[in-house]
């Protein structure tokens, strides 16, 4: 009972600060921010991502349903969702061509993902983006996923204003220059700088592990992405050891195998070096992992996921995931709210910690001969029976 009596405390603090923040949040939008339109014209909102993800297609669902919630969307109810869809283009095109009502629109040709873009006469996806927003002048501000997206827009070479959200680290990523503000008059992200450090706490309260093995690309982007940074500081704070091994992300579509390949070879190496393995963010497609966690998996060492339910579904054994959608959705609107009500970007809070939730693999613990005491299997919020193939 005693890691039940380290982690329910945590729980609790969440709930008590999500059940604080959440009201102020739709009250004020209710309330003093009421819809208005920009110079006599509806508000033009822009989209960005890295890739094709579900947390995006989450985020930007709740995010359209806090701007409905508090009247400046009407009829995005309807918004057509599935709950772990990765498609944001069709949610998009769905926005653009139905009538939202007379304050916000989504132009079908403001969306961009910087994964089907290609590079152009030397020139970056992102500065297709960027001399539209510097050129045409028909963007209002932009609603932006992932780190590699919030990085090739949160500078200087335009001033519309941009919204970050899913993140790894902005601060850290250099997309913003504080965690609490952002410093900037048109870049604005999300924040919960700690979760990934709550995320190892627990991890080595269960395990008490010596010798933790981590695979990433060892670039700026990549030491970003991994939360390289909270790593390196919860090894100091609790005393173990980082076993590493560096593996290129693809290029393009065409060398996946390529990358698959190096990631098996990687996780092969580390297996005999470590007593833990932590999966963090990366180009991985969660039904690789049955595969790749083989050698893991024979050495009966524990794997804790970064990203959260896909990974644990598909293979690792435990996450702690921060992704309440709906009210990070309620902060994210708020916030573009607050901005177009005319309040300056660079004060409003960034931070927003969301309720944490325990997810655990059976499957995956009956490989590692891992039985899960009472206390784990009490406080989990999503147990998975088996590894999804």
């Amino acid at each position: 009972m005693r890691l039940l009596k380290r982690i329910i405390p945590v729980l609790l603090t969440f709930i008590l600060v999500l059940s604080m923040a959440t009201p102020s949040t739709g009250l004020e939008s209710n309330g003093s921010f009421k819809p208005i339109m920009h110079d006599g014209k509806k508000w033009r909102i822009g989209y960005c991502e890295t890739e094709p993800f579900s947390n995006y297609s989450e985020i930007l669902f709740s995010i359209i349903q806090g701007l409905d919630e508090y009247g400046w969307l009407k009829n995005a109810k309807s918004l057509p969702y599935t709950h772990g869809q990765d498609d944001t283009k069709a949610m998009w095109e769905w926005l653009s061509d139905n009538d939202l009502g007379e304050y916000i629109e989504f132009p079908k040709d403001a969306y961009y993902s910087l994964s089907t873009m290609k590079e152009e006469n030397g020139k970056k996806p992102e500065d297709a983006i960027i001399n539209r927003l510097n050129s045409r002048n028909d963007i209002d501000l932009m609603i932006v996923m992932g780190t590699k997206a919030g990085i090739a827009l949160g500078n200087d070479k335009h001033n519309v204003p941009i919204f970050v959200f899913s993140a790894s680290n902005a601060y850290n990523s250099g997309i913003v220059k504080g965690v609490d503000y952002s410093g900037s008059n048109h870049i604005w992200a999300h924040m919960d700088v700690n979760r990934f450090k709550r995320q190892i706490r627990v991890f080595d309260d269960v395990f008490k592990f010596k010798k933790l093995g981590i695979v990433y690309e060892n670039s700026e982007v990549g030491r970003s992405y991994s939360a390289l940074n909270d790593i390196e500081f919860m090894a100091e704070e609790r005393g173990f050891e980082i076993e590493r091994e560096f593996v290129d992300e693809p290029k393009d579509d065409s060398d996946v195998e390529r990358y698959k390949n190096d990631l098996k070879a990687a996780y092969s190496k580390l297996a005999p070096r470590i007593d833990a393995f932590y999966l963090t963010i990366a180009s991985i497609d969660p039904q690789w992992l049955p595969e790749l966690l083989q050698p893991i998996y024979n050495k009966k060492i524990p794997v804790f996921s970064q990203l959260g339910a896909d990974e644990v579904q598909h293979g690792a054994l435990m996450s702690i995931t921060y992704f309440d959608f709906p009210n990070m959705g309620r902060f994210g609107a708020d916030t573009i709210i607050k901005k177009m009500s005319g309040l300056p970007l660079d004060k409003l809070e960034q931070s927003f910690e969301n309720t944490p939730q325990i997810l655990l693999n059976l499957e995956a613990a009956k490989k590692i001969d891992y039985k899960p005491s009472f206390d784990i299997l009490l406080v989990a919020d999503k147990i998975y029976n088996k590894i999804e193939q």
